[in-house]
């Protein structure tokens, strides 16, 4: 007889527990604590711009884009060749005339040495101490 009222007991728990969760009791103000959050949902910016893609989607629409691309590029050549050789060449000119003069080494972000290193290269002599003479340095 114990046994039955303990397995009643629990199972009216259970129907307590059940209601609970399906906020029957809110009225009262037994409701659980709501996970919901309304004022962040209010503050997106529109969300329903936000796509959620598979892999197989993702790679299809990347290659598409690549496609793109390349036929941008394409486009862009056969238009430069159709201009003619002598404006290609002065596209050419003008690019390497803008061309940077030294490049920044990639591990540490400071320039490199420039292009054009031989005509930034030490005097061969320089004043030693004051003294009249000359003394020779060896250049690196």
């Amino acid at each position: 007889m114990l046994m039955r009222g303990f397995v009643v007991l629990l199972l009216l728990l259970n129907a307590a527990a059940l209601a609970w969760q399906w906020e029957l009791f809110a009225p009262w103000g037994w409701a659980p604590q709501s996970a919901r959050e309304p004022e962040r949902v209010l503050n997106q910016i529109r969300p329903e711009t936000i796509r959620i893609e598979t892999p197989a989607v993702t790679a299809k629409r990347l290659a598409d884009e690549a496609a793109q691309a390349e036929k941008l590029a394409a486009d862009a050549t056969a238009t430069t060749t159709a201009t003619g050789p002598a404006t290609a060449s002065a596209e050419a000119n003008s690019a390497t005339a803008l061309a940077p003069t030294s490049a920044a080494s990639p591990k540490t972000g400071t320039p490199s040495a420039p292009i054009n290193a031989s005509a930034l290269k030490p005097p061969a002599t320089v004043p030693a101490d004051n003294a009249s003479k000359p003394a020779k340095v060896s250049s690196p």
